[in-house]
């Protein structure tokens, strides 16, 4: 038999594909265009990663991001994505700010299907790809999402990791991208594990 249009349209293989690291800037956009003033940063060489450990990414950044969105406002915000060969990990940071002077409009219209619920869909992410999660307030404001993902087997397994703490430098730079801190210059962030 002979499928009709009607059938083809209820067809699950038709429907249009899950987000990867590629549609991270798209994203970015959308966020942009609701105040969130956001700057991203990619470093290395991006690795071979299956579609689900691209999903999960993707999904993990949006989560952190509905979340400052949700609870800071029009704050800024950086997103930083290292590819880190040498440790055998992808290191994601979401940090921001603190709650900017403007209202945080609904996120609800800018990411739908399959957002999650905040930090524990982010968790359970992480946690599915074998990764680890270290979350925490900034001192002087603001919050910082960093979750380092084991790369493919191929590169290897990834060292031991320090989880008694996040170290972060301040990546929440001016908006003129010149990266100077609002904070004391080179402030290092130690941000306690949850």
């Amino acid at each position: 038999m002979l499928r009709t249009d009607d059938e083809d349209d209820t067809d699950p293989s038709k429907q249009p594909p899950q987000p990867t690291i590629d549609a991270i800037p798209a994203l970015l956009e959308s966020v942009r265009a609701t105040g969130l003033q956001v700057h991203c940063a990619i470093s290395g060489e991006p690795a071979d990663l299956s579609a689900g450990s691209q999903l999960a990414v993707y999904r993990i950044v949006q989560e952190a991001l509905t979340n400052t969105l949700k609870h800071a406002g029009r704050t800024r915000t950086a997103v930083t994505l290292a590819w880190e060969h040498d440790r055998r990990r992808l290191s994601l940071r979401i940090c921001d700010a603190g709650p900017g002077e403007q209202a945080a409009p609904s996120p609800a219209h800018v990411f739908d299907r399959g957002a999650g619920h905040g930090l524990v869909g982010i968790r359970e992410r992480v946690a599915a790809m074998g990764g680890t999660l270290h979350t925490g307030h900034r001192p002087g404001g603001g919050y910082c999402v960093h979750a380092a993902l084991p790369l493919p087997s191929v590169y290897g397994p990834p060292p031991p990791d320090d989880r008694s703490s996040c170290v972060l430098a301040d990546p929440v730079g001016h908006e003129d991208g010149t990266g100077s801190h609002d904070d004391e210059a080179g402030t290092v962030l130690a941000l306690p594990v949850t």
